[in-house]
């Protein structure tokens, strides 16, 4: 996990503990209630959004080196840092994971406020609670929409996952033949060495025969 996202982490939590303790207060004020939702899905959003970016630098850094393998060892190290990453994503938007929840969670205060709009309150006229249903209604709406793409998208994520994971292991197998080839170049040298020595002892034997 990157030191800018354990950083925005930290933030997160002193917030959250912030919007835990005014909770009581804002239960019987609606606009304060809305804004702290606001701010703490902004918030959670911010983690995500800071391993975004660090996804997408880590990549341009580990594309050239990926695709030659010119060092497996340091494409190694890259591909594990870029997949740890991916990991830290994943967790944020995965079926338990805090901006799914949230989502989940803005979607049924989306489906109250709607419920709340169409009972009519007796002091709004006609106009006006079909301005606030209409509003609700069209919200829900397109965050129902935002979070069916969200889920779409972190299947394809989980994929890049998979990908990366495959890549990981043939990188892996990589260094193992460059190993493998040192040894084979050692057991040459052995060979080469043993017949001159052979070679040598047999034309001593000879000379001493002779």
């Amino acid at each position: 996990m990157s030191m800018n996202r354990a950083a925005v982490g930290a933030a997160f939590a002193a917030a959250l503990l912030m919007f835990n303790m005014q909770a009581a207060s804002a239960e019987n004020n609606p606009g304060a209630d809305a804004e702290q939702r606001g701010n703490q899905f902004t918030l959670q959003y911010g983690l995500v959004k800071t391993d975004l970016k660090t996804i997408l630098d880590d990549a341009k850094k580990l594309e050239e080196n990926i695709k030659t393998i010119k060092d497996p060892q340091k494409s190694l190290s890259e591909l594990q840092d870029f997949r740890a990453t991916l990991s830290d994503t994943l967790d944020a938007i995965s079926d338990n994971g805090t901006i799914t929840n949230e989502s989940q969670s803005y979607l049924s205060y989306l489906a109250e406020q709607l419920q709340r709009a169409q009972s009519r309150q007796t002091n709004l006229t006609d106009e006006e609670t079909k301005t606030l249903v209409t509003g609700w209604q069209n919200r829900l709406n397109s965050a129902t929409e935002k979070v069916k793409i969200i889920d779409k998208l972190r299947s394809e994520l989980v994929s890049i996952l998979i990908a990366l994971q495959a890549k990981e292991y043939y990188t892996e197998e990589l260094i193992k033949l460059n190993e493998a080839d040192k040894i084979l170049k050692n057991l040459d040298a052995i060979a080469d060495d043993l017949g001159k020595t052979i070679n040598d002892l047999n034309d001593i034997q000879e000379r001493i025969s002779g």
